[in-house]
């Protein structure tokens, strides 16, 4: 009996292994392929790049307390995520002065810490389905499959290859949530008889301190509502206590506290006090840089943004809910009594259903009602939309075709769904190329025509799977054909265009006119920060109206402007670059002039 039980245990140890190691070589092939040839990203990506290039190359403490992109404080985002690029970007080679990829930048350095949260947020959600779910059997698939799709989905596979903050808020986030769930369900089972294990607790305020410094209310705030969520709708209040709120304020005190003050005294508490209450409070009452929108917002684009996640999350909610609230007989009670019934707290079961319904739902009213909005905002919930959608899958039976019944609406969805897939797995890939510019090798062109065709040939697949009432097998299918899609579009087409980086194409000639890098440099108008960070922050901004003055100051200047503004006094062509600012949506054709110093008449 000791020996079958040790084998057991062994064998649920390898397959524990095997997934997270399978997870890992997901994130690999999904995240690193374009890593190095995407350039700089306009504009967050360019500026926290920028930022944290400027930090490693300071050599004093308010260079590593107060980032800066040029001489502009950059406060707005907590510190935690330029300590990370600066730190990977050194570990990596970064040196200032050093001869780096023109078109570049080399920025792939300061991604690598993006690329390493997501698998470690993809990693936590399996950690966190199997201890929700189960360790073995469909459980444990439903495990593995919410990670998988989390790794896939475009805004993941989007985000994860950018230097950006928001990798690093999903990881910390999810480790919070995944001690308040060990936090939660162990005092479910002490019922109230003793506290909760001090590991855990400063585990979780940690992960809420790191959290802070990553992006500031964000990881508090899902924590926090999930966590009076969960005590409201089981009325018991205490939990709030037994987490140890003190413990939780001493240690981010420790570790946010010394950066604010450091902060502060470098710029000020009143400004400092003023960049949190704009970032905050203000961009929470009225859209900010145009990012707006309505109500709903973050539900319409999730079918999206969250494909192939978005199959069974909407169901998967509405099942959650009901097994949260599912009191007595489904058939016998009214609606409204088992929903009190869930509410109070009654309901027999459902408790892992009532924390991840408690973990998406207040904070997505939040996003919803904020008035600056971005996609990306509700990242943070999708581990919890990923695990809801997987259990919901793993309830098909695989083995028994058109055993579930489907309304006319879910297979109104399923098409959808299915169109949007061939429009991301496929489409996409296919019509990057016409954007503009495509410049790849007929090794890139094949490649990618045997992922677009793998990708399609999955879909396909997928619809019959769907078809047949194979619900599981659909899901794994299109797992495998976003990552084709998504390795074709962000691996392959999209670096290869030429179109859209307007910033590399004018740095490389720039680098054509200036290999060394030191005549004076100013752009008029064009003033996106891919090409501030392209040209080592060395480029200055300035109007129509300088340009003239600008010129005439600065012997052996170069100066990129648009083509319809008045050729400055003195000035010759260098050479004409059209193509598309994405940030602004607009075509845009510049010229580069440099000063013309041969005398008149020559």
């Amino acid at each position: 009996m000791a020996h079958d039980e040790a084998g057991a245990e062994a064998r649920s140890w390898a397959a524990t292994w095997r997934g997270g190691l399978a997870l890992v070589v997901l994130g690999l092939c999904v995240l690193l392929p374009g890593l190095r040839a995407l350039p700089p990203v306009d504009r967050d990506e360019s500026r926290f790049a920028q930022a944290s290039r400027q930090m490693l190359a300071s050599d004093t403490v308010e260079g590593w307390v107060v980032p800066r992109v040029g001489d502009r404080p950059r406060l707005n985002k907590p510190p935690l995520v330029y300590w990370a690029q600066a730190g990977s970007a050194w570990l990596l080679g970064e040196r200032e002065g050093e001869e780096r990829d023109v078109r570049t930048g080399d920025v792939w350095r300061f991604r690598v810490p993006s690329v390493l949260c997501a698998i470690g947020a993809a990693l936590i959600t399996w950690r966190l389905g199997l201890s929700m779910f189960g360790r073995v059997g469909r459980e444990a698939h439903a495990a593995i499959m919410a990670a998988a799709m989390l790794l896939v989905c475009p805004m993941v596979a989007w985000d994860g290859r950018q230097a950006r903050a928001d990798q690093l808020l999903l990881v910390v986030t999810t480790g919070a949530m995944w001690a308040l769930w060990s936090l939660w369900r162990a005092d479910e089972r002490a019922a109230g008889a003793r506290r909760l294990p001090w590991s855990s607790v400063i585990a979780f305020w940690i992960a809420v301190a790191l959290g802070i410094l990553a992006k500031g209310p964000v990881t508090p705030m899902v924590a926090g509502l999930a966590a009076i969520a969960l005590c409201a709708m089981t009325r018991r209040w205490r939990f709030l206590l037994r987490l140890r709120p003190e413990i939780g304020a001493l240690v981010i005190a420790t570790l946010v506290g010394p950066w604010v003050v450091l902060v502060a005294q470098r710029v000020g508490w009143g400004e400092y006090a003023r960049e949190v209450y704009d970032e905050v409070i203000a961009r929470s009452a009225s859209a900010r840089e145009g990012h707006w929108g309505p109500p709903g917002y973050h539900v319409a684009l999730l079918a999206v943004m969250f494909w192939p996640g978005s199959l069974m999350v909407f169901r998967g909610i509405a099942m959650a809910v009901r097994e949260a609230s599912a009191a007595r007989s489904a058939q016998d009670s009214p609606r409204s009594s088992r929903l009190r019934a869930w509410w109070n707290g009654t309901a027999s079961g459902g408790n892992v259903e009532r924390f991840l319904v408690a973990w998406v739902v207040p904070s997505w009213l939040v996003f919803e009602l904020v008035s600056t909005k971005l996609p990306h905002y509700v990242m943070p919930l999708y581990p919890a939309l990923a695990l809801i959608a997987a259990r919901q899958v793993m309830t098909f039976a695989p083995a028994s075709p058109g055993a579930q019944r489907v309304s006319i609406a879910a297979w109104l969805w399923r098409v959808v769904w299915l169109g949007l897939g061939g429009a991301l797995v496929v489409g996409a890939p296919l019509l990057l190329p016409m954007f503009g510019g495509f410049d790849g090798s007929r090794s890139a062109m094949v490649t990618m025509g045997v992922l677009v065709g793998a990708g399609a040939a999955m879909i396909i697949g997928a619809a019959r799977a769907l078809w047949a009432g194979a619900i599981p097998a659909a899901k794994w299918l299109s797992i495998g054909a976003a990552t084709c899609g998504v390795i074709a579009g962000l691996g392959i087409a999209l670096p290869r265009l030429n179109a859209p980086w307007v910033g590399p194409r004018i740095a490389t000639a720039l680098h054509e006119t200036d290999p060394s890098g030191v005549r004076p440099l100013a752009a008029v108008e064009y003033h996106e920060d891919s090409l501030v960070f392209l040209t080592g922050g060395r480029v200055q901004r300035i109007a129509r109206s300088e340009a003239d003055d600008w010129l005439s100051r600065h012997r052996g200047g170069v100066l990129v402007q648009p083509a319809d503004a008045a050729m400055p006094l003195r000035a010759r062509e260098i050479t004409l670059i059209e193509g598309f600012n994405y940030s602004k949506g607009e075509k845009v054709v510049l010229v580069i002039v440099e000063k013309d110093d041969s005398p008149p008449g020559h």
